[in-house]
Parts: structure tokens; C-alpha cells; sequence
């Protein structure tokens, strides 16, 4: 299946969306990330409030003014607060690597259930002892929901089946 769309929940410096650009170019890249003027971070552990504060105007470097920047859209906002099939109606590949708090993956998983299409793939990043919440999360999910940890990563893969 070639990928059509791919969504990225943390673009922080934009490595991955440049990398989703540059092996699906035909695919639309939408990657969110948190407004410049974040505001209150305190909900966020302190390794994230690190990387938001250090990367505010820097978000999505790698890409700009890239020929692949054109294939890629910026969503600025909480991710909390999203509802994001106003934006994509589907997507073939969404990885949640954004806010690692259980508020901000419960709302990233939803939305990639949301527009995740049959035979698509959901992946989660960070699944180790630094972000406890991710792990509570994921292991909980994986009792409902077939989930495949990648060897070697800090990777955990959905493959949609159906509606969910």
C-alpha cells in the first residue's frame, strides 16, 4: 500500500517528517507540534518540558525550506484539545511522539484511532523508564487492542484491522 498520508503527533526539529517526506513523496506529511507561545507546560514531565522550551522557534528546522517542505502541514496547537479528522480524513501511518503524559497520549492515541484506515499503522515512540506514563498507557491499551513492541526500539505498532 502506498502511503497517501502520515501524521506525526511532536515534530519537534522535524527529523521525522522530513524522513516521512522524503520516502513517501507522494504522501501528505501533517505533522503537530505546540504553538511557539506554549504556555503551561506543567502537566508535561520534565524531559518534555525541556525539549518544548528548548525548540520553540525552531520547530520543524529540518524541513523548512526543503523542496519536502511542501508535501508537509504544520498544526500548531495542543494536541489536547485537537480534533483531528477536521484536518485528515485518513491517514496510513500516525506516530504518536508528542506530550508523554497520560493526557496528551490518551488524546494522541484518540485521534489516531480516529483517522487511522484499515490496514494502517499506528506507532508509539518513548515506550521505556523515562516516560513511565507511556508504558502505563501502552500496557493498558494492549489489553484491548493488538499491540507489537519492535525489537531493538522504543517502538509499539498498531495495524488497524476494522473500525475500532
Amino acid at each position: 500500500m502506498k502511503a497517501e498520508c502520515i501524521v506525526e503527533f511532536g515534530t519537534y526539529l522535524g527529523a521525522s517528517a522530513l524522513t516521512f517526506a522524503l520516502n513517501a513523496p507522494s504522501a501528505r506529511v501533517v505533522t503537530i507540534d505546540l504553538p511557539d507561545e506554549a504556555g503551561d507546560l506543567s502537566n508535561l514531565p520534565g524531559v518534555d518540558q525541556h525539549h518544548v522550551i528548548t525548540s520553540r522557534y525552531q520547530v520543524g528546522k529540518w524541513y523548512k525550506n526543503t523542496p519536502e517542505e511542501s508535501h508537509i502541514t504544520e498544526l500548531k496547537c495542543d494536541s489536547r484539545e485537537l480534533e483531528l479528522s477536521k484536518h485528515v480524513q485518513h491517514a496510513d501511518l500516525v506516530l504518536v511522539d508528542g506530550g508523554h503524559d497520560t493526557g496528551c497520549i490518551t488524546a494522541d492515541t484518540r485521534n489516531a484511532f480516529a483517522v487511522t484506515r484499515a490496514g494502517g499503522v499506528v506507532l508509539w515512540d518513548d515506550y521505556c523508564w523515562l516516560y513511565p506514563d507511556v508504558v502505563r498507557f501502552l500496557d493498558k491499551l494492549a489489553k484491548t487492542h493488538e499491540l507489537f513492541c519492535i525489537e531493538g526500539t522504543n517502538l509499539v505498532a498498531h495495524v488497524r484491522r476494522q473500525a475500532q
